[in-house]
C-alpha cells in the first residue's frame, strides 16, 4: 500500500503544479487608443487586452509539460492497477514507472506485479481499471472545453490540452501495440474472447480514442490561434465563440466583440 500512496502522491503533486500554471495571469498590455487623435475608438469592451505569448513560448513551455506528463500519465497507470487490486482484495507487490523489460523480453513503459486469488470478473477489472481513469480525464476535459470553463491563460490551455491528449495515448496506446503482455490483450484472453468476437470492443474503443482525441487537438489549436482574451470588470471575454461562459470563478459571454 505505501508503493500506491507514494505513487499517488507523486501524480497529485503534479496535478497541482499543473492547476498552479492553470491559473496563472497573462500580463495584460493597456491600449492608449483613447489619447491617439487619429485612432478609431474601439467597439470591444472597455479593459486591458491580453496579447497572450508567442507561439515559441509555447512550444518551448509545452516540451517539459509533455515530460511531466507523460511520468505523472504512467504513475497514475500503474497506481490504478495497485489500487483496484487493493480494492477487490488482491495484494500489490510491486509497482514501477520506469521502462523496463519483462520476463517474456517486451519492452514496458512501466508494470504492476500484484497477488490475490481474484474472479475472472475482478482480474479484468484491475487489468482496465487505467483505462477507466482515462475515460474519465477524456471526459473532464471535453466537458471544460466545449463548456468554455478552460482557463483564461494560454499557459494553463496548454497544459489541460497536454493532459488530455496524454490520456486518449495511454487509453490508446494498447489498441496500436499489441502484445501478449498488454492489459487489453490480457482482458481478452482472460475472458475467452478472440476473433471476431472482438469486433464489437475494438469498434467501441476505436470510436473512444477518435472521441477522445478530437478536443484536445481543439484546445491545442485554440491555444496557438491569434484569437485574443480579454477580461473586465471580474468577467471573462474571448472573441470566437458565441455561447455563455460559465465555470469555477468565471461567468462572462463570449462573441464576436
Amino acid at each position: 500500500m505505501p508503493k500506491i500512496l507514494r505513487s499517488l502522491f507523486a501524480t497529485l503533486a503534479i496535478a497541482a503544479l499543473f492547476s498552479v500554471v492553470a491559473n496563472a495571469e497573462e500580463t495584460p498590455v493597456k491600449s492608449d487608443v483613447a489619447n491617439c487623435p487619429t485612432a478609431v475608438a474601439p467597439t470591444t469592451p472597455s479593459g486591458p487586452v491580453a496579447t497572450g505569448p508567442s507561439p515559441w513560448a509555447l512550444v518551448g513551455a509545452g516540451l517539459p509539460m509533455a515530460v511531466v506528463e507523460y511520468f505523472a500519465s504512467d504513475a497514475l497507470h500503474e497506481s490504478m492497477h495497485c489500487l483496484s487490486v487493493e480494492l477487490v482484495g488482491g495484494k500489490c507487490l510491486s509497482l514501477s514507472v520506469l521502462p523496463s523489460r519483462n520476463a517474456n523480453g517486451t519492452l514496458v513503459l512501466g508494470y504492476t506485479q500484484w497477488s490475490g486469488n481474484l474472479s475472472k470478473s475482478q482480474e479484468t477489472f484491475v487489468l482496465l481499471a487505467p483505462k477507466m481513469m482515462d475515460m474519465a480525464l477524456m471526459g473532464t476535459y471535453a466537458t471544460l472545453y466545449e463548456t468554455h470553463s478552460l482557463p483564461n491563460n494560454k499557459y494553463g490551455q496548454l497544459a489541460m490540452a497536454i493532459v488530455g491528449l496524454g490520456a486518449d495515448i495511454d487509453f490508446a496506446k494498447h489498441f496500436v501495440i499489441r502484445t501478449p503482455d498488454n492489459d487489453v490483450e490480457r482482458a481478452y484472453t482472460l475472458n475467452g474472447i478472440h476473433g471476431a468476437g472482438r469486433a464489437p470492443y475494438e469498434i467501441f474503443y476505436a470510436a473512444t480514442i477518435i472521441a477522445g482525441g478530437i478536443e484536445p487537438v481543439r484546445g491545442l489549436i485554440k491555444v496557438f490561434s491569434k484569437t485574443p482574451s480579454r477580461k473586465d470588470d471580474g468577467k471573462r471575454y474571448l472573441t470566437k465563440y458565441g455561447s455563455p461562459i460559465i465555470g469555477a470563478g468565471s461567468v462572462g459571454w463570449a462573441g464576436e466583440f
